[in-house]
């Protein structure tokens, strides 16, 4: 199975978001982008080249509102694929709190 496969077989249920992401490697903030779906397993950040490769690993700080309250959450990811529109990555842990990502 290719990493594109891989993306195809999801899980969990994605929802279109225009999320300020942060993303940092090796400690230092390497880009500022905007995640485009979002769900407990991974995100799509609408981004031009980040110089990530597929494996690579990243984290990734950004944040989600619950309502009245906004939570910040940091998380650590790894690449999945990479496109001309922007990068496929998967959490390393499925921590985002239920009911945190909706469709409204």
């Amino acid at each position: 199975m290719n990493a594109k496969e891989a993306a195809d077989r999801r899980f969990d249920a994605r929802f279109k978001v225009s999320t300020p992401v942060f993303v940092r490697l090796d400690g230092k903030q390497i880009a500022q982008c905007r995640a485009r779906n979002l769900s407990a397993s991974g995100v799509f950040l609408d981004s031009k080249s980040l110089g990530l490769a597929p494996g690579q690993e990243v984290e990734l700080v950004f944040s989600i509102e619950m309502g009245k309250t906004v939570k910040l959450h940091r998380r650590s990811a790894q690449v999945v694929y990479v496109k001309s529109g922007g990068t496929g990555l998967t959490f390393r842990s499925r921590s985002l709190p239920q009911g945190a990502v909706s469709g409204g």
